[in-house]
């Protein structure tokens, strides 16, 4: 018997196994494909593209039933026609559309808001409010930007001021308190002055931080006074041979002691200022004072000043009334004026002062008041009704009066009733009201006396 010849393990595996590991190899190539084609592969933007404008359509269809496009800032207008209805992309309905819009721009707006106005600071308005020894005193006021501006407040205030020809310098800076959030001063006194010398001032605004061009406000003029200010504090004329007296109160701005002052009753004849400090001794100018902080010093107060005479003053002034006009019903309808006149009585000093020029003061001044009132001009008020509107009033006031006796009346109310129709017949009797019920009033007021006896 033959030997059959062996077969090696490999092709019985073959044999047995072999469709399955093809199908295995033929499952991992195809794998090892697909990844490679995924990851090396470039993306496809187009479908993308397409997806999003599905997408972009769909969501118009989903919003064609608003009336109108929605209003986009600072686009105005809506499209020039409203949306429409749109069929959803299918593969048998790849078109495309697109919508013409017209688009108006507003060059006042921007970015949704209002373009922004140019900055610009308040104008200013200057003026003197006082001029003493003590300095020259100024305040100003701001007034208001022109609607096409955005309208910012100072951050500080310069104050200037100049002698003359001379040049503009710089006499104050003021600024506000950016902690206690307060604005700069709108007021300064000038306590740098030479006596009796004329300057002019100006003020400028300006800002940090915000562009916008300075303001300079008007300039004013003002003339510093003497380096004494004088008040005559009681004034009492001689009689029988005696010389006036006044008590007065001599302030001076002294360069060294800054503001001293001093008090005496001086005569008629004397110089402002001087008298002597000892019975005896001649009279002088320079006054010895005590100062703060336990000092003392020689103070010269020489006025310039001379009393040359007190004495009483009687004149008659003059001075305007109101003299009102009533219309019917009691109201005031026009006012006129009317001049009267009354005696006046004070005291009078009359002094010479460092100038050589003669200056009087009253102990009162010489001048009535006028007694008028708002309406007071010679002419119909000007707040008040006219003759017409007078009339219906009274008119409606009558038959509202009417209307509540006859209530009173209709609820045996006798005691209201006859006090409405009294009134009614002294105020009203003009009237259309109670003329045409006179006779029928006359009769309830004494039927209504009556019926209070009972």
């Amino acid at each position: 018997m033959a030997e059959e010849p062996k077969t090696s393990r490999l092709a019985v595996f073959f044999a047995q196994h072999g469709e399955k590991v093809g199908l295995g190899v033929a499952a991992s190539a195809l794998l090892i494909f697909f990844v490679f084609g995924v990851f090396l592969a470039e993306p496809n933007t187009g479908i993308a593209r397409v997806k999003s404008a599905d997408g972009a359509i769909d969501d118009r269809v989903r919003t064609s039933t608003e009336s109108s496009p929605p209003k986009r800032t600072p686009q105005s207008g809506p499209a020039l026609a409203p949306y429409v209805e749109v069929p959803p992309v299918t593969p048998g309905n790849n078109w495309a559309m697109s919508y013409v819009t017209r688009i108006t721009v507003d060059p006042k707006k921007e970015t949704g808001t209002e373009r922004a106005k140019p900055a610009a600071l308040p104008p200013l308005t200057l003026s003197v409010q006082e001029v003493s020894i003590d300095g020259i005193a100024l305040t100003w006021s701001l007034g208001k930007v022109s609607d096409d501006k955005k309208e910012v407040k100072p951050d500080y205030y310069v104050v200037e001021k100049k002698s003359g020809a001379g040049d503009w310098e710089e006499i104050a800076r003021l600024r506000g308190d950016p902690k206690k959030k307060t604005e700069p001063s709108t007021a300064h006194t000038d306590t740098a002055w030479a006596p009796k010398t004329s300057y002019r001032y100006r003020v400028a605004a300006e800002t940090e931080g915000v562009k916008a061009t300075k303001v300079v406000s008007n300039e004013v003029e003002a003339r510093s006074v003497g380096i004494f200010q004088v008040t005559f504090r009681s004034i009492i004329p001689g009689h029988d041979g005696e010389k006036g007296k006044v008590w007065l109160e001599i302030v001076k701005s002294d360069q060294e002691y800054k503001r001293v002052s001093v008090s005496r009753i001086q005569v008629e004849g004397e110089r402002v200022g001087w008298w002597p400090e000892k019975d005896g001794e001649e009279p002088t100018s320079k006054h010895y004072l005590s100062l703060p902080g336990g000092r003392g010093a020689e103070i010269d107060f020489d006025t310039g000043w001379t009393i040359k005479e007190i004495k009483e003053f009687k004149t008659v002034l003059e001075y305007v009334v109101c003299d009102p006009v009533y219309g019917a019903g009691g109201v005031k309808i026009k006012c006129n004026k009317l001049k009267k006149t009354k005696p006046f009585s004070t005291s009078m000093l009359v002094y010479i002062d460092d100038e050589g020029r003669p200056q009087t003061r009253y102990a009162k001044e010489p001048k009535a008041q006028d007694e008028l009132c708002a309406d007071c001009d010679g002419t119909p008020a000007t707040t008040g009704p006219t003759p017409e509107e007078i009339k219906e009033r009274h008119e409606k006031a009558a038959q509202a009066l009417l209307a509540e006796a006859e209530k009173a009346w209709a609820a045996s109310e006798w005691r209201k009733a006859v006090d409405k129709y009294d009134e009614l017949k002294k105020r009203f009797s003009d009237t259309e009201a109670f003329k045409k019920k006179a006779k029928a009033i006359e009769d309830n007021i004494r039927k209504g006396r009556e019926n209070l006896k009972k």
